[in-house]
């Protein structure tokens, strides 16, 4: 149990080392103590590339990368919405494009207002919202509907670098701490169960002593027997 105790201290000791060393680097790291020119050439590719402070760009069609305070190139994957469109047609996806689109986006991909109930809205004006959280926009002239959400997924996506690694020790401390205290309900467990053992021993043997009718001796009964013995071995020696 002591042992357990110090494996769990020594690990949480740990764990916050962790995070004071990830605050240093990054303090160290922040952009405002760097110089423009190092912030230009923050993080480097594959291809022996440089990227700056927060630039990003496209790895693919769905893949968009992002140069991190850290200098690492954090590369996400375009969460696509699912996509309505207000003719009843089916979206589809277009070559070059990662989501789909309404098949009449092709055909007034030249216009950039809408018409809607005889009213004009300019492109990217929010037109309506709909209770089954949809919501509908101009769209370089096409009138777009698409449902909205905030899933965990783009919750985690948006931390940061030391927002991670937080979460990552906060994780282990829970883990830790809910580790010792089930060791110690464990330990109160049996201790108790211990306990009860041992006063239940000790009334089966109080019953069995009763019921057998068993008396200790006292000290003139403990002479009597004694003196009975010595008699008894002189009585045989006289015989002999």
């Amino acid at each position: 149990m002591v042992d357990l105790r110090k494996v769990m201290f020594a690990a949480v000791l740990m764990a916050l080392a962790v995070v004071a060393i990830q605050g240093d680097s990054e303090e160290s790291n922040t952009p405002s103590s760097t110089s423009p020119l190092e912030r230009a050439v923050w993080c480097r590719t594959r291809n022996n590339t440089y990227l700056a402070l927060g630039a990003t760009y496209m790895q693919s069609v769905c893949t968009m990368c992002t140069c991190t305070k850290s200098r690492a190139i954090r590369c996400s994957r375009l969460q696509c919405m699912p996509t309505y469109c207000v003719d009843g047609s089916a979206p589809t996806r277009q070559s070059g494009q990662c989501c789909t689109q309404c098949a009449y986006y092709q055909s007034f991909a030249n216009q950039t207002t809408c018409v809607s109930n005889g009213i004009t809205y300019p492109h990217g004006v929010l037109l309506k919202s709909v209770e089954n959280k949809m919501n509908c926009w101009c769209q370089m002239g096409n009138i777009e509907c698409r449902s909205y959400g905030f899933g965990i997924m783009q919750t985690l996506d948006m931390l940061s670098d030391t927002a991670s690694i937080y979460i990552v020790v906060m994780i282990i401390m829970i883990i830790l701490v809910v580790g010792l205290l089930l060791c110690c309900s464990c330990t109160l467990f049996s201790y108790y169960y211990y306990q009860r053992y041992q006063q239940t021993m000790q009334q089966q043997y109080n019953e069995y002593v009763n019921s057998a009718g068993w008396q200790p001796m006292d000290d003139g009964e403990q002479n009597a027997a004694d003196m009975s013995a010595e008699e008894k071995r002189i009585e045989a020696e006289k015989f002999q």
